[in-house]
């Protein structure tokens, strides 16, 4: 555990120290201002603390399924500005074991083109940016978690994070919005908290066009390659490297009040071609509730006559400020399988 927790108290340190250090390095003039207002210098230095929690129950009628209570996710993070035009922002999550997330610095040098390097979300699909405060549906659908770096094929699960360089920006302003936006980058395609286990990197792009601006449609690629096994191939070597090249489309419509959005996402694993696609609809009859309805779908092999199916029911309710109370049932076909029935109930307190 102490291993786990090094790296997080070591950027945690450092991004104190910096914060501090730079109040500390103002100009001597400032040294006539009073002890008051070098106090309230350092409280709007200092890096902001935030963090989320999962508390979860879960009831499936699956073989070996044992229904309970856990604690799903808990995440902290300090974000702050070393000045006017870089940011920063370190988030750590505790699941089944303790792991940083995110870890970057922002260069924010005009709407148009913007650089961050570090750790973070790679450029994707649109489902992968929305926070699990913010997601309607409570958990990833399968397209999005086999072939985004969640649970992924390849055998890497980082939370759609990786290490490197991006840069992003806003395109053609229009009466509050901008028509365009894009995301590209250059990472190392090995995940999370790990150094590069191959010499090619990977790259990632997204582009996001609103013809009008509740309007999102968006195209990715992802094209890298991976290092180790493959599951379906007993006599593969764990040092081999094999490719790991994704393609998405995309829309949303989001008035405030009606959220629909879809995306098709294509993978090829290895040689392994996979596809899938997800449709959500959800609606907030008061700013405290949102009913929706979701369907997923996935083919692991494209090329056998096998799928899995989801159809989901949920209710989103929030009660106060910084809770969120969720309800949904599943339905699960699969072929060569049993129906699974499924419901959870999860409930995200934030501060």
């Amino acid at each position: 555990m102490k291993k786990k927790l090094l790296p997080i108290s070591v950027v945690l340190a450092v991004f104190l120290t910096s914060s501090f250090t730079a109040v500390a390095q103002q100009p001597d003039s400032a040294a006539t201002v009073s002890s008051g207002a070098r106090l309230s210098d350092i409280r709007l230095n200092a890096p902001k603390i935030s963090g989320f929690a999962n508390f979860r129950y879960q009831q499936s009628d699956e073989a070996d399924f044992h229904p309970g209570f856990d604690v799903r996710r808990a995440r902290l993070s300090a974000s702050g500005d070393v000045n006017s035009s870089i940011d920063y922002k370190v988030q750590a999550e505790y699941e089944t074991t303790v792991k940083v997330l995110d870890a970057y610095f922002r260069w924010k040098i005009a709407p148009q083109f913007n650089v961050q390097v570090g750790q973070f979300k790679a450029p994707f699909t649109q489902e992968s940016y929305n926070s699990p405060t913010q997601e309607v549906v409570i958990d990833n659908h399968t397209v999005v978690s086999k072939l985004n770096g969640y649970k992924d094929l390849s055998g890497i699960q980082s939370n759609g994070r990786d290490a490197g360089i991006q840069f992003y920006g806003s395109l053609f302003p229009s009466q509050g919005f901008s028509l365009v936006e894009y995301k590209v980058g250059i990472f190392n395609g090995d995940g999370i908290n790990t150094t590069a286990q191959k010499d090619d990197k990977a790259g990632a792009g997204l582009l996001y066009l609103h013809p009008v601006k509740p309007l999102t449609v968006s195209a990715g690629y992802y094209a890298g390659s991976y290092t180790g096994f493959r599951s379906w191939v007993k006599t593969d070597s764990a040092e081999a490297v094999h490719v790991r090249n994704r393609a998405t489309v995309g829309a949303k419509y989001d008035d405030g009040r009606l959220l629909v959005r879809s995306e098709y996402v294509y993978g090829n694993t290895a040689g392994l071609r996979s596809e899938g696609v997800y449709a959500v609809l959800a609606y907030a009859v008061t700013p405290k509730w949102q009913p929706l309805l979701s369907y997923d779908y996935f083919r692991k092999n494209k090329d056998a006559n096998a799928d899995d199916q989801i159809y989901q029911i949920g209710l989103n309710y929030l009660p106060i400020r910084n809770l969120r109370l969720q309800l949904a049932y599943s339905f699960k076909k699969s072929t060569g399988k049993d129906d699974v029935n499924y419901a959870v109930a999860q409930a995200t307190f934030q501060f």
